[in-house]
């Protein structure tokens, strides 16, 4: 399997090759379209699918939400040992 990954580490594309997954047609591509927002964090996820070159498929989509308050309370530093 190979795998290709963009400039924030997330994964754009994965490659089955030949023998490895039983498909009938033999290798498998997945190609990952990721979209950020300003703050350069994942919001959505478009996972495509292909047996053939140029023969895409949408199967997934994922997407993210972050909270913009922060938590209501915090530990200090050692509060957490026993």
């Amino acid at each position: 399997m190979r795998v290709h990954y963009d400039k924030y580490g997330n994964a754009t594309s994965y490659h089955y090759g030949e023998g490895k997954i039983k498909s009938g047609n033999g290798a498998v591509s997945i190609q990952i379209k990721n979209e950020y927002d300003k703050r350069k964090l994942l919001v959505s996820r478009y996972y495509y699918t292909s047996k053939t070159r140029g023969d895409k498929v949408l199967s997934r989509i994922e997407r993210f939400v972050y909270d913009k308050k922060p938590l209501v309370f915090s530990f200090k530093k050692g509060d957490l040992n026993f």
